[in-house]
């Protein structure tokens, strides 16, 4: 395997020292609350909940969403993204709306939509013209603000159209998917996942692969998984890029990832992806309302377990 550059050895060093719980041997992320996991839902909850007490009492109190906004050169409008970020701060989008009626607190973390990640799909020297292992940990290192906000409960969820062609060719270089798979996909979206394992040998580490494959927000997701593990926050995750991030993770040491629990798919390929891995989501089959919505729906569920 390629050696990790330095500027991924310290993260490497973070999660070697990441807590443990007493349900560290299993997959909180295995059957989905749905079907009776997260680590036996209430069990895996309270296991990860920062604030629980003693008697193994915890309680739901401070729920939050955080969605993390990025752009794809080529494959989407920067103007898009802008309209979004701009509904979304005077509470015009169905997420906000979700949130209100849920009680639930909402943060966009904007990942320079105004400027679209180039994933240089026809650049023959690719690997060492598109970002670098320093900016992608950097934004690594960004997206572990979204666990700022000292939730017990956090929804991370993206919104970056046109990341699927990124999210899946990682997904299928780290083995979670074959290229077979990925019939359903439009057919342009096939041949842009195909170039992109073109460049990325299959020895790569993980975190190599991400930065060869992955856009900002999959990066800043992956920071947001590991914070959330650090300060014992569980996780509902929301949508293929939290795919792909969760899989980067699950890649390096399954337990970096027993904190989360996804609440829905956007596809069926995605549910593939998944269930390669025996992996479901609370919501099953996929639940098409918007980045952020499902967790915000699922979130009455996980509370409800807590009672």
């Amino acid at each position: 395997m390629k050696q990790v550059p330095v500027p991924f050895q310290d993260l490497l060093t973070l999660l070697a020292k990441l807590p443990e719980t007493d349900l560290q041997s299993q997959n909180a992320g295995g059957d989905g609350l749905m079907n009776g996991s997260f680590s036996h839902s209430e069990q895996g909850i309270k296991s990860w909940m920062r604030r629980a007490s003693v008697d193994n009492f915890a309680k739901v109190a401070e729920i939050h969403v955080c969605l993390l906004a990025s752009a794809y050169k080529g494959l989407t409008s920067s103007q898009d993204i802008k309209v979004f970020l701009d509904e979304s701060s005077t509470g015009k989008t169905l997420l906000n709306q979700l949130c209100v009626e849920k009680g639930v607190g909402l943060q966009v973390l904007d990942l320079g939509a105004e400027m679209p990640y180039d994933l240089c799909l026809d650049d023959p020297e690719r690997d060492q013209n598109i970002w670098s292992d320093k900016d992608c940990m950097a934004t690594i290192a960004f997206g572990m603000e979204a666990t700022a906000k000292n939730a017990d409960l956090l929804c991370l969820a993206d919104f970056a159209p046109g990341n699927e062609s990124a999210s899946y060719a990682l997904l299928c270089s780290l083995s979670w998917l074959e290229q077979s798979e990925l019939t359903s996909l439009p057919l342009d979206m096939q041949r842009q996942i195909s170039k992109l394992l073109e460049s990325v040998p299959t020895d790569y580490h993980p975190l190599i692969k991400l930065r060869l494959l992955a856009g900002r927000e999959i990066a800043a997701l992956v920071g947001a998984i590991v914070a959330a593990r650090l300060r014992h926050i569980p996780l509902l995750l929301d949508g293929v890029g939290a795919l792909a991030a969760y899989a980067v993770l699950h890649m390096i040491n399954p337990l970096y990832v027993d904190h989360c629990l996804f609440s829905a798919f956007p596809d069926q390929t995605s549910i593939h992806a998944a269930s390669n891995k025996e992996i479901s989501a609370i919501f099953n089959p996929s639940l098409m309302l918007g980045p952020g919505c499902a967790s915000v729906l699922a979130v009455s569920l996980v509370s409800a377990v807590m009672q």
